[in-house]
């Protein structure tokens, strides 16, 4: 089991987030465009570990809290945040690990009303043991409940992270997600493969013990929409702190 955050790590953490926030501000004011274009800047803190230090016997439990924001037209007006995306998991091994959690969204499309979409979701993760890089798979199930009516949703999500050579605490991370509705809904859900997110970019672990990273890079999200796909280019920005 990993220890538990020291004071030096937790200070690194805080400076990590208060540079996110500053520089998706900064960002905002410098690229504001048009919101109805696809350029985008996403935000991304997640926070998970296990609870071991608090009594051996917890070893195996695990906690999940992520929050994130999502801002049109580079930084210019915020269209969906997440407050937030939690839960609670079991280390089944050591390697593969189930969660189960509640997520509210709150979203402000250019075009629609603004809305919030209540989430509950499961899923199961399996960190593959491979040499020099590492390798996940998430498996996520989401029941999406709005306007009174619940639709359902698999994501399929695949990431690899590889060292970048002569740097110990630097990496190159590639990530794609699949998302599948698995039903019809009232409020516009269709029955299919309905959107991929694909991301690559630059990490860095920001503490010798390697419990805090981040990562910057590309994403790009395609949706299938009934009249005209939508192609969101993306400045994606995430911090990732495990304890």
């Amino acid at each position: 089991m990993k220890p538990i955050l020291s004071s030096r790590v937790r200070l690194v953490s805080l400076l990590s987030v208060v540079l996110l926030v500053l520089a998706t501000l900064i960002t905002g004011e410098a690229f504001a465009g048009d919101p109805r274009e696809g350029d985008q800047i996403w935000g991304m803190a997640l926070l998970q570990g296990g609870f071991g230090f608090v009594n051996p016997k917890l070893s195996r439990v695990r906690g999940w809290l992520e929050v994130q924001g999502r801002w049109r037209g580079f930084g210019e007006s915020l269209e969906t945040a997440f407050l937030p995306r939690v839960g609670i998991g079991y280390a089944i091994t050591d390697q593969l690990i189930f969660h189960v959690g509640y997520a509210s969204v709150y979203n402000d499309p250019s075009q629609k009303k603004p809305y919030t979409e209540e989430r509950p979701w499961q899923q199961i993760t399996w960190n593959l043991p491979v040499e020099s890089f590492t390798l996940q798979s998430r498996t996520r199930l989401e029941e999406r409940i709005h306007q009174d009516n619940l639709g359902w949703r698999l994501r399929q999500f695949v990431k690899t992270t590889v060292p970048l050579p002569g740097l110990d605490r630097a990496y190159f991370s590639v990530w794609d997600e699949l998302f599948f509705d698995l039903d019809d809904t009232r409020w516009g859900q269709r029955s299919g493969f309905r959107q991929n997110r694909v991301f690559a970019g630059l990490g860095y672990r920001l503490d010798p013990g390697k419990h805090v990273s981040l990562e910057a890079g590309y994403l790009n999200q395609w949706i299938d929409r009934r009249n005209e796909d939508r192609d969101n280019q993306v400045l994606s920005l995430n911090l990732f702190l495990n304890f």
